[in-house]
């Protein structure tokens, strides 16, 4: 049975790996500075092509379960912060797919765009939950995760600080960039932007799951033991039957039989 922390862990761990994957794959194809990631998945763009699609729908899958989940809470502040958080979500979502339909060498400038669009918006319901949520995330029926709270807003304030850095050395032309601020941009990218992301951030989403888990195993419990009785019931009920049969074979297998007369004999011969 597939769990939402297990769904949880293979698209995080999963696209982690893919975007290693890529990297090691188009090493040969990629220089510096264009070593961003977009630079790699545009040298070859199979692995990354395949593994941030299902990432998305591992996530979204998640994300779309704990906002059920946080709607059936009394109306208050933190809700609607959770929900417009969960907004800025669906806005990363729908950009990671365009950064995969235009990518950085067809279409540099719309690919940029959509990659600043990601940023942002993920920094923005990250930061939300950060700032607003994770203070009292009980009131809401999430779990109680003070250290993926801490992780969450470490993460935020790292890439706070690295955004606008990255932002010059993206706007800057070819050429203008120092080497230094190069660097920072390709080591931001891609150990915070990327994989302290998928993984690390995605990850601090594992408590909620495992509540997840466990509400909805306490919801099923009464059907389950339901559909257990109905078995046994039926059990029984054909356990009887098999026994009310081989009663009657049994008085029907006692009683001594007539003798038929001439006439029958004959008669049924016929």
């Amino acid at each position: 049975m597939i769990t939402w922390t297990s769904l949880l862990a293979v698209a995080c761990v999963g696209v982690s790996l893919a975007n290693a994957a890529a990297v090691w794959v188009a090493w040969d194809r990629v220089a510096f500075p264009h070593a961003m990631l977009s630079d790699y998945a545009a040298a070859d763009a199979r692995v990354v092509n395949s593994a941030w699609p299902v990432y998305i729908v591992c996530h979204a899958a998640v994300e779309w379960r704990l906002l059920k989940h946080v709607r059936s809470a009394p109306e208050s502040r933190l809700k609607s912060a959770w929900v417009l958080s969960w907004y800025f979500l669906v806005l990363g979502w729908a950009s990671m797919v365009g950064c995969l339909v235009f990518d950085i060498v067809a279409y540099p400038a719309i690919h940029s765009v959509l990659g600043g669009v990601y940023g942002g918006s993920w920094l923005l319901a990250q930061g939300v939950r950060a700032v607003w949520v994770d203070g009292d995330r009980e009131a809401l029926g999430l779990a109680a995760a003070p250290r993926a709270a801490a992780l969450r807003k470490t993460l935020c304030s790292l890439e706070l600080g690295s955004a606008p850095l990255l932002s010059v050395g993206m706007l800057l032309p070819e050429g203008a960039c120092p080497d230094w601020l190069s660097w920072v941009c390709v080591l931001a990218e891609h150990l915070l932007w990327v994989h302290a992301r998928t993984l690390l951030a995605g990850m601090s989403y594992a408590p909620d799951a495992r509540l997840l888990d466990a509400s909805e195993a306490a919801a099923a419990a009464p059907r389950l033991k339901r559909r257990s009785d109905s078995s046994q019931n039926l059990k029984e009920l054909l356990s009887a039957l098999e026994r009310s049969l081989g009663q009657r074979r049994s008085r029907k297998n006692a009683k001594p039989r007539k003798r038929l007369g001439f006439r029958s004999t004959v008669l049924r011969g016929l």
